[in-house]
C-alpha cells in the first residue's frame, strides 16, 4: 500500500492515526475506506446534477405565442364578461386583467399574448426551445428590442446569435 502522506499532508494523515489508535496500517486502510466512500457519493452526486440540470432546462424554455389578443380594455365589466363566457382563454385572460389590476395597473386599453407552456402540452403546441441567449447590443436610446413589435421567423431566431442578427431579416 502506498503512504497517503506522497498526496496528503501529515496533519491531515493524523486524523487517521488517532482514529487507529496509531496503527499505521489500519489508518490507511481506513484513509482508503474513506476515499471509496467518498467515490460512491461521487457517482450519485453526478446523476443528481444531471437531474437538476434536466429539471432546470425543462423550466427555462421560452414561450411561443398562441395568440395576440388586441384592444382589451381592463376593467372589471371585461373580466366579468371574459369570465361568464365560459372559453377557457377568456378565463385565463380575466384572471391576468384581475392580477394585473391588484399590481396597480390603470384602466386601458392592452394588447396581451397567449404563451405556450414548457409542459408536453406546450411542446405539442410548437413551443420553441432556442440553443442560448439572444444577446442585446444597446444603442440608441436603449428602448427594448420588441417596442417595434418584431415578428420573426422560427428559423432566423434559431440562427441568431444576438437581437442585432434579428434586424438583418
Amino acid at each position: 500500500m502506498t503512504d497517503p502522506t506522497a498526496w496528503i499532508t501529515q496533519r491531515r494523515f493524523d486524523e487517521y492515526l488517532v482514529a487507529a489508535n496509531h496503527d499505521r496500517v489500519a489508518a490507511c486502510n481506513l484513509y482508503e475506506w474513506n476515499v471509496a466512500i467518498s467515490a460512491a457519493f461521487f457517482e450519485l452526486i453526478s446523476h443528481v446534477e444531471v437531474a437538476v440540470r434536466n429539471a432546470v432546462d425543462e423550466v427555462m424554455k421560452p414561450p411561443k405565442v398562441l395568440e395576440r389578443v388586441d384592444h382589451i380594455v381592463w376593467t372589471p365589466e371585461e373580466i366579468g364578461r371574459r369570465v361568464s363566457s365560459g372559453n377557457e382563454d377568456d378565463k385565463r385572460i380575466a384572471e391576468i386583467i384581475k392580477a394585473a389590476r391588484n399590481l396597480g395597473w390603470q384602466e386601458d386599453e392592452y394588447q396581451l399574448f397567449l404563451l405556450t407552456r414548457p409542459d408536453a402540452k406546450g411542446q405539442s403546441q410548437g413551443h420553441v426551445t432556442l440553443d442560448g441567449e439572444l444577446r442585446h447590443q444597446r444603442s440608441g436610446r436603449g428602448s427594448a428590442w420588441v417596442q417595434r413589435q418584431r415578428y420573426v421567423a422560427v428559423a432566423a431566431l434559431k440562427s441568431a446569435r444576438t437581437l442585432g442578427d434579428l434586424d438583418q431579416q
